[in-house]
């Protein structure tokens, strides 16, 4: 409808005084961000497919967010419950103005590490891009900077799961960069993004390359926590965006909501500096404790641990929400010698906050290690120059241009025209 109404706007067409209207009185924030993206929008898709999802699909969304809602609507009573279910801590608010005065004078040192992700399917074959970042902070400013990138990039041919594989990889580079970052500059804490136990990641068989991969950045996690942890060092697994549901279905089982859904929606009501009480991912038991969650990653890295000889408490996992002052709950994940310092480390990240409530060193980080799209395209432009340039000197054919081309549906940049005109409107002349 959106995209018909502006479109007839644009022609001159009559009949859409509405439509006018409803735009005209959108805020001009909002109004910028819609004409923005129809300007965006190459096209719009077929009337059936387009009124299924435009019409028909955005009804449902509201829909089934109504049903969640009233699920957990009951707020007053909901904290109540959760307080005697799960048990609520309150920060330190003195602390957390202590340690950033500390954080701002100089006088502590936290390290951020992040990496970043993407890649490319073109014909020969899949091509993964991975970086990662270690930057060392303190002042609220970025004092040093470690960077990590894969060896060798390789080209997968039939990898299912391309997208995994690349984010598989681009952990055990930051685990590599929390080593090198505890040996080189000593801080006092580091925060690693994203969750040390990410169940996602297990995909695929054992003894296919994406499970070799796993391996290797499982026994990478093993040996980054066992250093932390023997150098006293605190580290912490901050996740921007969780996808777990884990709270919600303990509420559940107490009878506190009807349904689950994502444990940030049920907790959006908490408050700065709110958080729960720890929780610990176990390795799927009969029983579970009622601040135990199960977890397949757990079990991985328990046994991985016991080959490698280390103690099984190290890669233990404690995580508790809390809330930073944005509009939802993050979540921080730690080791469990460090179970008895969540305190101080929830202060800590509170301390740190910057943009979005995320602590300082992870949006360093974060912003240093951007793998974008237009990357991406940037880094295929490069490839075609470079093997322009083996043409040119007789290591390659013309033909061998083509086996790099985006796949049907794959652009990265280049329109449909630059890519039916490249290597063989090439070859023709």
């Amino acid at each position: 409808m959106l995209k018909a109404s502006l479109a007839g706007l644009r022609a001159g067409a009559s009949g859409l005084s509405g439509e006018v209207e409803w735009l005209s009185g959108l805020p001009s924030s909002l109004r910028e961000q819609v004409e923005a993206i129809e300007e965006a929008l190459e096209g719009a898709p077929h009337p059936f497919v387009y009124r299924l999802l435009m019409e028909e699909g955005t009804r449902q969304v509201i829909e089934e967010y109504k049903r969640k809602k009233e699920a957990i609507r009951a707020r007053r009573k909901l904290i109540d419950d959760i307080r005697h279910s799960l048990g609520l801590r309150q920060a330190d608010i003195g602390l957390v103005r202590d340690l950033s005065n500390a954080f701002g004078a100089g006088e502590l040192k936290a390290v951020g590490v992040d990496a970043g992700v993407n890649y490319l399917n073109l014909e020969v074959a899949y091509v993964p891009l991975c970086c990662a970042m270690a930057v060392l902070c303190s002042r609220f400013d970025v004092d040093a900077y470690m960077p990590r990138a894969m060896d060798r990039i390789p080209l997968w041919d039939d990898e299912v799961y391309p997208d995994w594989r690349a984010l598989v990889i681009s952990y055990r580079l930051q685990f590599e960069l929390v080593e090198k970052a505890v040996e080189a500059w000593e801080p006092d804490v580091i925060f690693f993004d994203g969750p040390f136990l990410y169940s996602q990641l297990m995909r695929g068989r054992k003894g296919t390359p994406y499970w070799s991969d796993f391996e290797r950045t499982l026994e990478e996690g093993v040996r980054a926590l066992e250093l932390c942890v023997s150098k006293g060092i605190p580290i912490v697994g901050f996740v921007k965006r969780p996808e777990g549901c884990s709270v919600a279905r303990k509420l559940v089982d107490a009878g506190v909501l009807k349904r689950p859904a994502r444990d940030t929606v049920v907790l959006k009501w908490m408050e700065f500096g709110c958080y729960l009480e720890p929780m610990r991912y176990v390795a799927r038991p009969e029983a579970l404790g009622p601040r135990e969650v199960p977890s397949r990653m757990a079990e991985e890295y328990f046994t991985r641990a016991g080959k490698m000889g280390v103690d099984e408490e190290v890669v233990s996992i404690v995580f508790t929400y809390v809330s930073t002052g944005y509009a939802f709950p993050y979540k921080i994940e730690v080791p469990e010698p460090f179970a008895n310092r969540i305190d101080e480390l929830v202060a800590l990240t509170l301390a740190l906050r910057a943009a979005r409530g995320i602590p300082f060193p992870i949006y360093a980080a974060d912003s240093l290690t951007k793998m974008t799209n237009t990357t991406r395209s940037l880094f295929l432009l490069s490839l075609m120059a470079r093997l322009a340039e083996e043409v040119m000197k007789g290591g390659l054919d013309e033909e061998d241009m083509e086996m790099f081309s985006p796949r049907h549906g794959e652009s990265y940049g280049l329109t449909e025209e630059e890519l039916e005109r490249g290597p063989r409107a090439r070859r023709r002349r």
